[in-house]
């Protein structure tokens, strides 16, 4: 039987929201830049730089977006605390970048 994919596993119906955004990865001490592709209250696509040292079951924090539409989706506070879901590298064209998902801690 094949294995369902990620969008089957969803919780939650994502929203297609192109916004820039800003994670912390605490193992590198330091904010990367990212633009988020869509969300939902359960977790959000983006796509950061490909030199950014992000693997999925890392834990990083989304920066407070200031896009109206995505603060609503997303629970309320400066720093949203997620996990890495997956990352792909080149599976999509976005210009040498890495898209990634997150899922959002609880």
């Amino acid at each position: 039987m094949a294995k369902p994919s990620g969008s089957d596993r969803r919780r939650h119906a994502r929203s297609k929201i192109a916004a820039p955004v800003k994670f912390y990865h605490a193992s590198a001490n330091k904010e990367y830049p990212a633009r988020c592709i869509d969300v939902s209250p359960g977790g959000m696509g983006m796509v950061v730089s490909p030199v950014a040292p992000i693997k999925a079951g890392q834990h990083v924090q989304v920066i407070a977006p200031e896009a109206q539409a995505l603060a609503e989706q997303l629970p309320p506070g400066d720093k949203i605390d997620a996990t890495v879901a997956r990352v792909e590298r080149g599976a999509l064209p976005t210009g040498g970048q890495v898209v990634v998902g997150l899922k959002i801690d609880n």
